[in-house]
């Protein structure tokens, strides 16, 4: 059974992405990692995927709560 899980919101999205994955698992984001910056509702915000995702990495090894 496959299950669809929508966020959009993108460093929720990294986070419930790595939370999910298990031993032997890659998890892959791509599309933003070379901009500076993401466009939402709100206008453009200041953007870095690989900062948001070593935070990811350094909650899940803490031991902290989702975002």
């Amino acid at each position: 059974v496959r299950k669809l899980h929508i966020e959009p919101d993108r460093a929720a999205a990294i986070e419930f992405a790595m939370r999910g994955a298990t031993a032997g698992d890659t998890v892959v984001c791509a599309g933003k990692g070379h901009e500076s910056s993401i466009i939402g509702p709100a206008g453009s915000t200041p953007w870095d995927e690989r900062g948001e995702v070593e935070a990811a990495l350094r909650r899940l090894r803490d031991g902290a709560h989702p975002r």
